[in-house]
């Protein structure tokens, strides 16, 4: 395995990790915040951070006027959508229960490669991404993350999984173009312009934020939204969509084990085999699944010639 693989492995598992925990905080804050302020807030604080980078530390910007539309259109579906969608179904159902469903990103990946980018996958592959949704729905057995939650929460859920699988792949054609951290405000950007809106409807009272609070927003604001997508991008990068969405799976893991150390959430032997089924599985495919194809992250020609702009761009 090469070195760049084994970080992004690493960095991936960084980043679901911190999803995991992301998903928590962003139930107890959705308790005193409306879903699409919380987006709003916490893409206005991204994009401040982010810009300040882009702008005082390195010496110039350098995605084009067409590229910068074109990446905030797909953080309006990548970082606004997605979220709010998210957020509508971690109100109506509960954290555990999301982090669950989006177990569902690598299978509707795979697909999305096999029928619209004729790519063949290995049947090993395949195995190892039933393996892990077979461990998810163990936890989900074991009764350890409660139940219930609406038809409406859950349907939220499922809209929001189709979103970011477009994000994923819409955006893929740009990661080998632009730095990450100039992708990422743009893309915060876009979220902003399109969720501001519930800021002046929702307004967010800052003065009745608390330590407790803060620290959720440091976890959703810092953490998620700014390092985990950078890792994320990363690993898509070096390991492409399919393989690093399959990381979604260990993140309904790290949401369980904090709902058991916060809430006392009770958890059986049951959960903790579906536990140990979704590493193992995760573990297989990265390590043992060899006929991976190695350019797995250009999945068009349009991508390739991306490469070979930007490869131009630096020799100019």
């Amino acid at each position: 395995m090469k070195k760049n693989e084994i970080i992004a492995l690493t960095l991936v598992t960084i980043a679901s990790i911190i999803w995991g925990v992301s998903f928590v905080s962003k139930e107890v804050l959705m308790a005193e915040i409306h879903p699409g302020s919380l987006i709003a807030f916490q893409f206005i604080w991204v994009s401040i951070i982010l810009g300040i980078y882009n702008f005082l530390i390195k010496k110039r910007f350098t995605i084009t006027k067409k590229d910068f539309f074109s990446l905030a259109g797909t953080g309006i579906i990548g970082m606004f959508l997605y979220n709010v969608f998210i957020n509508m179904g971690i109100r109506d159902t509960n954290s555990s229960i999301v982090s669950v469903l989006l177990s569902l990103i690598p299978i509707i990946c795979l697909f999305v490669e096999r029928i619209v980018y004729k790519r063949h996958f290995s049947g090993l592959k395949v195995i190892c991404i039933l393996g892990s949704i077979i461990g998810v729905y163990m936890i989900i057995g074991s009764g350890g993350m409660g139940s219930g939650g609406s038809l409406a929460g859950y349907m939220y859920i499922i809209i929001g999984v189709f979103f970011w699988v477009a994000f994923c792949f819409i955006s893929d054609k740009y990661y080998s173009r632009y730095d990450t951290t100039e992708i990422l405000m743009v893309q915060g950007l876009g979220a902003v312009a399109v969720s501001f809106v519930y800021l002046i409807i929702y307004p967010i009272h800052l003065g009745g934020i608390d330590l407790e609070l803060f620290l959720h927003f440091f976890v959703i604001i810092i953490l998620n939204a700014c390092l985990s997508f950078a890792f994320y991008i990363y690993s898509i990068r070096e390991l492409g969509v399919t393989v690093t969405n399959v990381f979604n799976n260990v993140v309904p893991v790290v949401t369980l084990f904090v709902n058991i150390v916060v809430f006392d959430v009770e958890i059986g032997l049951m959960s903790l085999i579906g536990t140990g089924v979704i590493i193992t599985s995760v573990a297989i495919l990265n390590i043992f699944d060899k006929r991976r194809d190695e350019c797995d992250m250009n999945l068009n020609v349009e991508s390739k010639y991306a490469e070979a702009v930007n490869q131009n761009y630096n020799e100019n």
